[in-house]
């Protein structure tokens, strides 16, 4: 695959989906056989994909055009419509709400966002004036985070744009980088951030995990406060982050990092690294070039959110579900259903 940049799932947990960011295609694979079931062509630049938990609808958003692509999930997706983000924009890592009421895109191209009404399909960008506007991820009470790769002129090198989706309006920016001096390099107590790629919202609404590139860092910013609370250490190329379930209750944030072969866990109960996974299959052939290639984006399952998890809960016992899934789901608490 052209540069495979983020991927989704089906409710069932069997196709995964996955953009070639550099190129024009989303693949369609088998996730326990690696069978691939489709490639198609969806525009230029598929960056991130998502689907909706109501419907299981599967949007993609196309980084190289004005739009994002509506298909069929399933094991061949068919394209059923487009939703403009907003002239000269470039959407990249859309959010879909827990409850499946709203798409948030950042923009790109154009220090905006755009949100989506998917029962109507009426979108509005509203202008953030962050450079660079790269993730986006929301809470359960329609407060989304966005991630500027470069920041929010004049002061702030480093940001997030918190924006109320209900009222379609900016609340404020968060300097993830406020005691950090460009001069000197030198920065202010432990917590700082510089060059925010994703940025999910833990799926108990209390965090906001940074994976920072230019810092190497992951920053954990509590959103009661909208305060920086924590950075941990991370890899060359941090970038990817997303939530798992954790074993008897609560969670862990996996952050996967382009130029290292290992996806750190993050233990949110203790914000702290409770150690990594090596990326590397003892079964693979001797590496001839591109030493230290690693990820961008990370899938963990079952999916962490409440409402993402809800539609894969429904299906138990119906024999959609592999005895794999099914044992998987067993373990899930209550609380991890947001019950």
């Amino acid at each position: 695959m052209n540069n495979p940049h983020n991927m989704w799932t089906d409710a069932t947990y069997k196709y995964i989906y996955q953009t070639e960011w550099f190129d024009k295609r989303l693949t369609t694979f088998d996730r326990v056989s690696g069978k691939v079931y489709n490639t198609q062509v969806v525009g230029q630049n598929p960056s991130h994909a998502m689907s909706n938990p109501l419907n299981g609808m599967l949007y993609v958003a196309l980084n190289g055009e004005d739009r994002v692509l509506k298909l069929s999930p399933g094991e061949f997706p068919t394209a059923l419509g487009n939703i403009n983000t907003g002239p000269h924009t470039g959407p990249h890592g859309h959010h879909i709400t827990d409850d499946g009421k709203y798409m948030i895109t950042p923009n790109a191209l154009a220090s905006s966002v755009t949100i989506v009404d998917l029962a109507s399909e009426h979108a509005t960008e509203i202008p953030t004036g962050g450079v660079i506007p790269i993730a986006a991820w929301s809470d359960m009470d329609h407060k989304a985070y966005v991630a500027n790769l470069l920041g929010t002129p004049p002061k702030m090198l480093s940001s997030l744009t918190v924006i109320d989706i209900d009222g379609k309006k900016k609340i404020k920016d968060i300097d993830l980088a406020e005691n950090y001096d460009p001069i000197s390099g030198e920065h202010k107590g432990e917590a700082y951030g510089l060059g925010p790629i994703q940025t999910p919202v833990s799926p108990d609404g209390k965090y906001v995990v940074s994976a920072n590139f230019l810092s190497t860092t992951i920053t954990i910013l509590d959103t009661k406060t909208d305060k920086i609370v924590k950075s941990l250490p991370c890899e060359p190329g941090c970038h990817g982050v997303n939530f798992g379930l954790k074993k008897g209750g609560g969670y862990y944030a996996y952050v996967a990092s382009k130029f290292a072969n290992d996806l750190l866990v993050v233990d949110m109960d203790k914000l702290a690294i409770a150690g990594r996974i090596l990326l590397v299959d003892p079964k693979d052939g001797q590496i001839t070039g591109n030493y230290g290639m690693g990820g961008q984006g990370v899938l963990p399952l079952p999916l962490a959110d409440a409402g993402m998890l809800a539609p894969t809960l429904k299906l138990v016992g119906t024999g959609q579900l592999s005895p794999e899934v099914e044992g998987w789901l067993t373990l899930v608490t209550q609380q991890q259903r947001g019950n």
